[in-house]
């Protein structure tokens, strides 16, 4: 869950990862924070080019993480990316 502000789209607060029966090693807690900073490098690349449009974000925030995460377990689970306007 990605919190941005209705002004400008910028996060407000750290994203939010939930996982389901995916993350059970004992690097999860690495792997969550890694998945919290490719959110947000994410969110502000689009921040930096202008982008605006909520699908857009929700690509992109989509794309890094499933990115990574193949890259790192060579699994790709389901990635819902949540953007609350606020």
């Amino acid at each position: 869950v990605v919190t941005l502000s209705s002004w400008d789209n910028s996060m407000l607060a750290d994203p939010e990862i939930l996982t389901r029966g995916f993350v059970y090693d004992k690097e999860a807690e690495a792997r969550i924070e890694e998945l919290k900073r490719d959110t947000r490098e994410s969110d502000e690349a689009c921040e930096e080019s202008g982008v605006k449009d909520w699908s857009a974000i929700k690509s992109r925030i989509k794309s890094n993480v499933s990115g990574y995460l193949y890259k790192t377990t060579k699994r790709s689970p389901m990635i819902l990316p949540l953007i609350s306007e606020v």
